[in-house]
């Protein structure tokens, strides 16, 4: 059977949309999780602050 160029074409885009939807999935759980991380930080940071102050 003959190639079809279009066909191809349609199956790597599809495949491309794809993993660009993994990437950005993972990316913005990453995120979420630093952001979380870094929230953590400054609480503890505060907690910190707020105990030596008092001694």
């Amino acid at each position: 059977q003959p190639f079809d160029l279009n066909h191809a074409y349609e199956q790597a885009e599809n495949k491309g949309k794809e993993c660009l939807a993994q990437m950005l999935e993972k990316y913005r759980a990453r995120l979420k999780l630093d952001l979380e991380l870094i929230q953590e930080m400054i609480n503890l940071d505060n907690y910190k602050n707020k105990k030596f102050k008092s001694i």
